[in-house]
């Protein structure tokens, strides 16, 4: 049996760190991209080139701008990094038969609700971050071969989540929001799903 080629945009993050770690584990061919040397969502087609090279099966989008601080700065770049360039994948992945998973947020939905949101809660993002992915999600989601996956907080090795936690544990003074309501799954947890 032939291995599946996996393509992960956006390795610099810690879920796609840990995805590359379990999929070549599991004896998965991987390749990865960067956003760091080459900004592919507005050099699509370097990135195309690469795609069209390996012939993935599946093309993972980890990439996006996610700091609140810098998506508001740049909100074209935002959304065109986080809506435009999914789409662009989506579409690729459709012509030629991949499997394309999208990395989305619960930011999509209002941090209002006063519980977990749940699927089929009304969307209604109050962030750059939110209505950027939201954006993606209407734009990808009728490709028969895209698979989008809202995640709540990550924790893992490096997160926000650990870096509170690690401070806790050494009796440090922490600055929490009161007003999130989230559930939390690890990047390992994650990675195995996939």
């Amino acid at each position: 049996m032939s291995k599946i080629k996996v393509f992960i945009i956006g390795r610099r993050g810690r879920l796609a760190k840990n995805l590359l770690s379990t999929l070549k584990k599991n004896e998965f061919i991987v390749r990865s991209a960067s956003h760091e040397k080459i900004n592919y969502s507005e050099n699509f087609h370097i990135l195309k080139k690469k795609l069209d090279n390996f012939k993935p099966k599946v093309v993972i989008n980890c990439y996006a701008i996610t700091k609140h601080k810098e998506s508001i700065k740049n909100i074209k770049k935002t959304f065109f990094s986080n809506s435009i360039f999914p789409y662009l994948l989506s579409d690729y992945s459709e012509e030629n038969k991949i499997t394309f998973i999208q990395i989305s947020s619960e930011a999509v939905f209002s941090s209002k609700y006063e519980r977990i949101n749940a699927v089929k809660d009304k969307t209604n993002p109050e962030t750059v971050l939110g209505l950027s992915k939201l954006a993606a999600e209407k734009l990808i989601i009728s490709n028969q071969n895209t698979i989008i996956l809202r995640l709540p907080f990550l924790y893992g090795e490096g997160t926000i989540i650990n870096n509170l936690i690690s401070r806790l544990k050494m009796k440090k003074k922490i600055k929490a929001a009161d007003d999130v309501y989230s559930t939390l799954i690890s990047t390992q947890s994650v990675s195995d799903y996939i």
